[in-house]
């Protein structure tokens, strides 16, 4: 890893992703991530109060609302009522709508555990993930991120958001196309194919070591060697997320986002983006380096 300062490394990243975003600012009104069968019905069996009307932003929000007031209202419960009823929303949020079921349930148990603890008073005191680490003694590893984080957004969509293969690709994606001086994010594994296909995170960490001059291994080191190296520049995995927060509230600022919502639809636009116009620039920007000789 390159000795950097994060927070500045943040700044200058969010400066090129709002530069990016700027332009499609308007497109967030065709946002859309319906609920699926299985997580409708799972809403009905909690009673949840929200009806899907087209999984655009409005759905979004209104779904996200009911459940964080759901775990504020189970987080004040006594127990046993308490741990069984905040594992069931945990699920909910994890296997129904992110369709993650790779998750145990003593997995999906320790998420809420640790995350929405019985050491914190009241959910709602909760403001920034500098106070969910004071108050609960919270290490945002790299392992689970992307169900960990989506347990997080519900609870707390004003700060936190949803850390995927989705999100860290369209990044680097970015750093690439910018040539950002700052670290790149690691990503996690993912399902969809498309994004799949392509690996944002090795193209735009060569880019960065080159730009500062940081050569790879000799040829004849081994192929650890040259994997350390390529990791090197990547933030540490146990920073990975509040490193991502800080870009993406730097981000939202700088494109005038304001209000309840301003950060969550700041990754909204930017998941969107990320199979649409942002796959396509990154395809181009590659296929303008391939150098095709004829002999």
């Amino acid at each position: 890893m390159i000795t950097i300062d994060l927070q500045s490394a943040a700044d200058r990243f969010a400066d090129e992703v709002a530069d990016y975003l700027r332009p499609y600012q308007d497109r967030l009104e065709r946002y859309s991530w319906p609920m699926n069968e299985r997580a409708l019905l799972g809403a009905e069996r909690l009673a949840l109060p929200f009806k899907q009307v087209d999984g655009g932003v409005a759905d979004t929000h209104a779904l996200r609302a009911v459940v964080a007031q759901r775990a504020r209202e189970i987080h004040l419960i006594p127990e046993p009522n308490r741990t069984s009823q905040l594992n069931e929303l945990c699920e909910f949020v994890i296997c129904e709508w992110g369709a993650l079921d790779n998750n145990g349930q003593q997995t999906i148990a320790g998420y809420a555990r640790k995350f929405t603890s019985a050491r914190i008073p009241d959910l709602s005191q909760v403001k920034s993930w500098e106070d969910l680490k004071d108050r609960a003694g919270c290490k945002f590893t790299f392992s689970g991120i992307s169900s960990w984080s989506k347990w997080l957004n519900f609870v707390w969509n004003d700060w936190a958001l949803i850390y995927d293969a989705r999100t860290a690709f369209s990044l680097n994606a970015i750093h690439f196309l910018r040539s950002i001086d700052a670290p790149v994010f690691p990503v996690p594994q993912g399902r969809g194919r498309l994004l799949s296909s392509f690996d944002s995170q090795s193209m735009a960490s060569l880019r960065y070591l080159k730009a500062r001059g940081n050569r790879p291994p000799d040829p004849k080191d081994s192929n650890e060697d040259f994997v350390a190296w390529l990791d090197g520049a990547a933030v540490p995995k146990n920073a990975a997320y509040v490193y991502y927060l800080q870009v993406m509230r730097g981000t939202s600022k700088r494109l005038g986002h304001c209000g309840e919502h301003a950060l969550v639809e700041t990754e909204m636009l930017l998941f969107d983006l990320s199979i649409r116009e942002l796959v396509r620039d990154f395809i181009t920007s590659l296929n303008n380096l391939i150098v095709v000789t004829h002999t």
